[in-house]
């Protein structure tokens, strides 16, 4: 297997400078069928995810604002000994759309690089990368979005370029 990279100020930086070479990429997976490109996708993902471990790096609640739910909001104020109403006045706010999400970074649940509250996180937190459901190919935006911040992401990324045909 080839090294993964996991410095995280040089997963940043390379995102900056290969803008164009995630855009060759998109239209390359666009050439593709959505199977196909589950079939690339999974066995790197599988290896790259073993490989790199999550708690070593904690970007993602270091910058993400997670989406939540109603009832993980009244989760998440109970774990805090919250009111809801002071809860969702002081960390939680709402997009366009009314989607609620987390909005103090780095997440108040976040200890050094570890999750505090690894079983009661949010689903969004436990989906993240979100690279493991089928339809990969459909969420190539969310992909690139991450692809700075995530060396799981900036990695698989990497790997899928050298496997999709020209």
């Amino acid at each position: 297997m080839k090294k993964l990279i996991i410095d995280l100020d040089y997963i940043k930086k390379a995102s900056l400078k290969s803008e164009s070479l995630f855009k060759e990429f998109k239209s390359r997976a666009k050439m593709i069928s959505v199977k196909q490109f589950d079939e690339l996708a999974e066995p790197v993902l599988n290896e790259i995810t073993e490989s790199i471990d999550c708690t070593q790096c904690g970007n993602c609640c270091k910058i993400q604002e997670p989406g939540v739910t109603e009832d993980e909001i009244k989760v998440l104020a109970n774990i805090r000994k919250m009111n809801l109403s002071d809860f969702r006045n002081k960390f939680v706010a709402n997009d366009h759309e009314q989607v609620s999400f987390l909005c103090k970074q780095p997440c108040m649940f976040l200890d050094g690089t570890v999750c505090s509250i690894y079983n009661d996180r949010p689903n969004s937190c436990a989906d993240f990368p979100g690279l493991h459901r089928p339809g990969l190919k459909w969420r190539i935006n969310q992909m690139e979005e991450n692809y700075g911040i995530c060396p799981i992401v900036f990695n698989v990324v990497e790997r899928l370029k050298t496997l999709i045909p020209v």
